[in-house]
């Protein structure tokens, strides 16, 4: 089964730990740690450091955490607990269970303000986060660096654009954007549902104006 697969039902409450038995180079076991059925929340630390060492797992993809944007301005703590000290737990963990590798993803919403000169982005890029969600993302960032230079924890630090794909929630729309190429427009999607009132900022996937820093 592949990861997608594995981790779809249960995506916004899993932690999921690879095992690659030897000889193996498809059909990784993959364990699933379901907030719901298995009490295991990234936001609990002892929990989730028992849950991981039980699965010995070889590489953590760390993929749970508070995806609402907008909701983000009403709600700053929980967002910061879910994605920053979520992400710290996670990373403990997974350096006390031995894993060879975590896979640790962001979001490009790091970049913030973006302007149309500064298009196309790369790493170099200063982080100006405007949405409390982007302040967790970066310090989250912060985090999965310092489990790598501070404790030598291999960590791969990915700060994810927009992508669309099989079982997306209804509430991001893809629309063109007038600055992008038909390729790259298809792949922007947009968080309808976030409040407008926000400060307009520029996409740092597409170059499109956003009220809501939800693109």
């Amino acid at each position: 089964m592949r990861l997608d697969e594995a981790i779809a039902p249960v995506r916004a409450s899993v932690v999921s730990l690879l095992r690659c038995p030897p000889g193996r180079a498809q059909g990784d076991e993959v364990v699933r740690l379901n907030r719901k059925v298995d009490g295991v929340d990234i936001a609990d630390p002892d929990s989730l450091t028992d849950a991981v060492m039980a699965a010995k797992p070889e590489a953590v993809y760390h993929l749970p955490g508070a995806s609402d944007i907008g909701g983000s301005w009403a709600e700053p703590r929980e967002t910061f607990v879910a994605n920053a000290l979520g992400t710290l737990n996670v990373l403990d963990a997974s350096r006390q269970a031995g894993a060879e590798r975590v896979l640790a993803v962001t979001s490009a919403d790091v970049y913030g303000r973006v302007t149309e000169d500064e298009l196309p982005l790369d790493e170099g890029q200063p982080l100006r986060p405007v949405s409390p969600y982007a302040a967790s993302k970066v310090a989250a960032d912060a985090l999965a660096q310092q489990a790598w230079l501070g404790h030598g924890l291999p960590v791969i630090q990915v700060r994810a654009f927009n992508h669309l794909g099989p079982g997306q929630s209804d509430r991001f729309l893809a629309r063109r954007s007038p600055l992008a190429s038909p390729a790259t427009s298809a792949m922007a999607a947009t968080t309808c549902r976030s409040a407008t009132s926000r400060p307009s900022v520029m996409s740092p996937t597409c170059g499109t104006w956003c009220g809501h820093i939800g693109c």
